[in-house]
């Protein structure tokens, strides 16, 4: 005589108690997984900074001088007298294994001229690339060449100042930093220690609520409103850290929680919480202000 067995299988209960297992482990899971993500992502940020760090010493082995925040390609020793308008971070390409980019700008012009200038500056640099923050874009950087002076972002930037200031003011030769407008710093002018001063910060794009942004700079919202690596790339520590300041006020801005991350003179990268004292921030971003620095 054949025995039916009877087929087991799950009750609805059974299904339901299931899922709701399924879905606690998964929501225990996904927070363990982004900040795995973020780590990474926090490590290759820190990667970059050391990069730029290093390509900084190199220059300055090559020319026994940093490079000018802004200003003529050449340091003041070397006879060029050419007023020409490059960042920092466009001088020291070359050192950051970006020849190609590098070679094709003439910068004994300003970076608008020329066909090459114009295809260089629109040139995405990986280094220059925060993998926490939004993907660099190209940046209308002015209305009144259409175009011409279109460039590519960067997501970090030199400290030139400790003062709040507007972007436009930190062109003074005057700012309190290592890398500013036609600056012509040595390592040993900055005595303070260059283990305790910072020279280049993350930097993020500008908030969309920025009132530039879809205003008489920004028509129909058809640009962004960041910092290009090609020119005047420089920002001021005296916002704190994080603050979302907007575009005319050049603060430091980060996508990693709690804080940023910084390249200092002597070469280590250091992550510093957005809580850190403001007089501490600022005394880390001047050369030569004498301030005695404490735990950050």
């Amino acid at each position: 005589m054949n025995v039916i067995k009877k087929r087991e299988a799950f009750t609805l209960i059974e299904l339901l108690v299931s899922i709701a297992i399924i879905a606690v482990l998964v929501s225990l899971l996904l927070p363990a997984v982004q900040q795995t993500r973020e780590a990474a992502r926090l490590s290759q940020c820190k990667n970059n900074l050391k990069q730029i760090g290093l390509a900084l010493h190199q220059y300055h082995d090559r020319h026994n001088v940093l490079p000018f925040g802004t200003g003529p390609q050449m340091p003041p020793n070397s006879g060029n007298s050419n007023a020409t308008s490059w960042a920092w971070s466009a001088l020291i390409l070359s050192d950051l294994e970006q020849s190609a980019i590098h070679d094709s700008i003439n910068f004994d012009v300003d970076f608008w001229y020329g066909t090459g200038n114009v295809q260089a500056i629109r040139k995405h640099v990986p280094v220059y690339q925060c993998p926490s923050s939004p993907k660099n874009e190209i940046i209308s950087a002015s209305l009144a060449i259409p175009g011409e002076r279109d460039a590519a972002e960067t997501s970090y930037t030199a400290l030139a100042d400790h003062n709040p200031v507007r972007r436009y003011e930190l062109l003074s030769p005057a700012c309190s930093g290592v890398l500013f407008n036609r600056s012509s710093t040595r390592f040993r002018d900055l005595t303070d220690g260059v283990s305790n001063t910072i020279v280049v910060s993350e930097w993020d794009s500008v908030r969309t609520d920025d009132p530039l942004y879809g205003g008489s700079y920004c028509p129909s919202r058809q640009c962004e409103l960041g910092i290009p690596w090609a020119y005047n790339n420089m920002a001021t520590s005296g916002f704190g850290i994080n603050s979302r300041q907007f575009t005319q006020w050049a603060g430091i801005q980060s996508h990693h929680r709690g804080g940023a991350q910084f390249s200092f003179a002597d070469g280590h990268v250091a992550f510093i919480s957005e809580n850190i004292d403001q007089n501490l921030l600022e005394a880390l971003t001047t050369r030569a202000g004498g301030e005695v620095i404490g735990e950050y």
